[in-house]
């Protein structure tokens, strides 16, 4: 009885040293999630909620609503609903290079809304990356600002 008690230590051992091994031999090869959440991302994989528009003058609008929500989908168009009335129209993508283009809206009148500056701010984007924390950053041309949303 001792001798088989014996050779459950040397395997239960055995195992922890090669879970050990396993351990170590990973460690420094796994991927960061942020890393992950940045390559996997795609403009389709979700609805992006508008978070705000900086300038490279400093000029900084931040969504006051929740509202403006910007959908892609996988056969090239794209819409967004905004504070006051509904956006589509088409995209293209190329390698992280991004145009909107032919957009229409409805054409509700709302006072106060950010409608106008988060649509001119869309009609200006050039490209596109997503920050490891899964937020979708999109440059405007001329290097002039970028829109983040989440």
């Amino acid at each position: 009885m001792k001798k088989s008690v014996a050779i459950g230590l040397v395997f239960l051992l055995l195992a922890g040293v090669g879970a050990m091994a396993l351990s170590i031999s990973k460690e420094g090869t796994e991927e960061p999630k942020g890393a992950t959440v940045a390559a996997r991302s795609t403009l389709t994989m979700k609805p992006w909620k508008w978070v705000s528009t900086t300038y490279s003058d400093g000029k900084k609008i931040t969504a006051k609503t929740p509202k403006f929500v910007l959908t892609f989908t996988k056969d090239g168009n794209f819409s967004s609903a905004t504070d006051c009335n509904t956006i589509a129209g088409k995209y293209t993508d190329v390698e992280k290079r991004v145009t909107l283009s032919d957009m229409v809206s409805t054409l509700m009148a709302c006072e106060n809304a950010q409608e106008g500056e988060y649509t001119k701010a869309l009609s200006q984007v050039s490209t596109y990356f997503f920050r490891t924390n899964g937020e979708l950053v999109f440059d405007l041309n001329y290097d002039s600002g970028s829109i983040i949303f989440n």
